[in-house]
Order: structure tokens, then sequence, then C-alpha cells
């Protein structure tokens, strides 16, 4: 649930790929590399937990934890 309210969101102002397929985590990451995806925002139970997401930029080697009203 959360993971569609964080994509209507952004999708009001950015082109975005939501990756709901099941594989793992480690696949979907590998291949949005592959494919050039310039920002991530990665969703799971222990961010939904801290009420935060993860926010990575291409090549910046750190994710970011950002809280889910700044996104």
């Amino acid at each position: 649930k959360r993971a569609g309210e964080i994509y209507k969101k952004i999708s009001q102002k950015y082109e975005v790929l939501y990756d709901d397929r099941d594989i793992s985590a480690g696949e979907k990451l590998a291949e949005a590399d592959l494919i050039g995806i310039t920002k991530r925002v990665v969703v799971s139970d222990k961010t939904i937990k801290a009420n935060k997401v993860e926010l990575k930029f291409r090549g910046e080697k750190e994710t970011k934890l950002v809280s889910f009203d700044k996104i």
C-alpha cells in the first residue's frame, strides 16, 4: 500500500518504473542499474516501519534514508 502511495506522489513529477515483480530485490536492483535508472526509491518492510524510504542516486555509493514526507 505504501509503495503505491509513493508511486502516485512521485509519478506526478517524474517518469517512474514501478517494479513489483516477484523476484529478489537484488535482481531488481541489478536490472535497474543495467537499464540506467538514475534515481532509485526502495520501499521495504524495514523502511515502512521507520516511515522512511531508501533513496539512491546513480553514481553515488551511499543510500540515504529519507522520510516519506520529504520524498
